[in-house]
């Protein structure tokens, strides 16, 4: 069997759909499973074990100026165009991803219907449409996609991805290890509203440090994330590490090596779901009750 995903963007959302191939694995361990995906987050999908195929585009691009990336929107139609697949699913919902299931060759296309879609014409591209409880958690959301095609109860999946890395990396990753519990800190988010204060970060810190003597690993991306886990780093010199900036899939096998990840809202906290580690996250205008991990190891 061969296997499409779209969904192409954005980040948060293409990892809480990295179930679904996980359902498609376990359901069919020998199928080929291909995914359309944009360019940036390429090299996530590229690092996962049950991913044969990653298609990138560059739709963002592409619609500012069609005439001059034509070449490099033919090239990507025929990469969709060269596989049989027996099945697509469009995570996506939108017009975009309508297209990109147009053109791809698949007998049965499975995605939401005119009412659950984020753009109502997406459902015109396919040919089995399900509605979605949009009370359910997000992932479950797209599992429900698939597992009603297949006439299953709607069920969260086990998670325990290990993202492949390089030899030098895990070899990095194990010199990282401390004696003792391990707490990764993931303070950043883009949204400020979703996003804890310095202070309250550090009391918090402090009566874990307390408790617990714990090892913290502070987490960044952006400068001013980099300056603010240089902040926390400083309240606990002899006890934690300022990471230098990891990619995804590194990200992804050193949580996997800790005993609790502290995240708000954020690519962080659905990255630490595809693992067996715990998570404490703290939620601003978002709802927990949709995109707090599933399960009572993650606590919001």
């Amino acid at each position: 069997m061969r296997i499409l995903i779209v969904k192409t963007t954005s980040l948060g959302d293409i990892i809480q759909s990295l179930p679904v191939a996980t359902f498609f694995h376990q359901k069919f361990p020998e199928a080929k499973i291909d995914w359309v995906v944009e360019k940036p987050f390429e090299e996530l999908l590229e690092a996962h074990p049950s991913i044969c195929q990653v298609i990138p585009v560059e739709i963002r691009k592409w619609k500012k100026n069609f005439l001059k990336h034509r070449q490099a929107l033919k090239k990507t139609f025929e990469a969709l165009r060269k596989n049989q697949y027996d099945l697509l699913i469009d995570l996506q919902g939108n017009i975009k991803s309508g297209i990109i299931t147009k053109c791809a060759y698949a007998k049965e296309k499975i995605g939401t219907t005119f009412l659950s879609a984020p753009e109502w014409p997406n459902a015109f591209f396919l040919t089995h449409r399900y509605s979605l409880n949009k009370k359910d958690p997000i992932a479950l959301q797209y599992l429900s996609l698939v597992q009603n095609h297949f006439s299953m109860k709607p069920s969260p999946v086990e998670m325990n991805l290990s993202f492949k890395i390089s030899s030098e990396n895990e070899a990095w990753i194990a010199a990282l290890h401390r004696e003792g519990k391990k707490m990764m800190v993931c303070p950043g988010s883009h949204w400020e509203n979703k996003k804890l204060s310095l202070p309250t970060w550090i009391e918090l810190l402090k009566k874990e440090a307390a408790q617990e003597n714990p090892f913290f690993y502070f987490v960044w991306g952006s400068e001013k994330e980099r300056q603010e886990g240089a902040a926390l780093h400083s309240q606990f010199p002899k006890s934690s590490i300022l990471l230098p900036k990891m990619s995804l899939p590194v990200w992804q096998r050193l949580m996997s090596k800790m005993d609790l990840i502290y995240t708000v809202d954020s690519c962080a906290l659905h990255l630490a779901a595809t693992t067996k580690t715990p998570t404490c996250s703290f939620f601003g205008p978002s709802s927990a009750a949709i995109y707090r991990p599933p399960g009572k190891s993650h606590q919001s």
